[in-house]
């Protein structure tokens, strides 16, 4: 892949990550995610369910790091 390419997979992901972190559906899914995980994560008393709630919660986070990531690297791109 040369780099003009590499510049357009660039701006096209950033594009469309953008999309999706605007999407009021998918905001409001990641939210309700987060706080049920949190939610179950309070309530549970099990040292191996907690960690699991917790590592879960975090994931979810994750996604939405790689998705900004994806548009930084887009700005760059540019």
């Amino acid at each position: 892949m040369d780099d003009e390419q590499k510049q357009l997979r660039a701006l096209d992901r950033a594009s469309k990550a953008e999309g999706l972190l605007n999407n009021d559906l998918l905001k409001e899914a990641f939210e309700e995610i987060d706080r049920e995980l949190i939610e179950a994560w309070r309530k549970e008393v099990d040292p191996l369910a907690r960690d699991a709630f917790w590592q879960a919660a975090q994931i979810n986070k994750k996604v939405q790091a790689i998705l900004n990531k994806y548009i930084q690297n887009g700005k760059v791109a540019k």
